[in-house]
């Protein structure tokens, strides 16, 4: 009994890790469409397009990334 559980449990962990990592690389556009509000405000002098080119270098880079295991408390990147 003991064994299927933990099959279970595996399996239910494993298809939301791929669910996760599926929604994260879904729509990059949308990303930025839903930050672009934010954005203005935080600049408020640069276009639309400056700011699209702005948000692509730093996901490009992998600055976010960095970011959110910083956040996460892995230092270790």
């Amino acid at each position: 009994m003991k064994k299927k559980a933990w099959i279970i449990a595996g399996t239910v962990i494993m298809v939301m890790a791929f669910g996760t990592g599926v929604y994260a690389a879904a729509d990059e556009g949308a990303v930025f469409k839903e930050m672009l509000p934010f954005m203005q405000k935080m600049h408020p002098d640069m276009t639309e397009q400056q700011l699209e080119e702005m948000h692509n270098k730093c996901h490009d880079s992998g600055m976010m990334k960095n970011m959110g295991q910083m956040m996460n408390g892995n230092g270790d990147i």
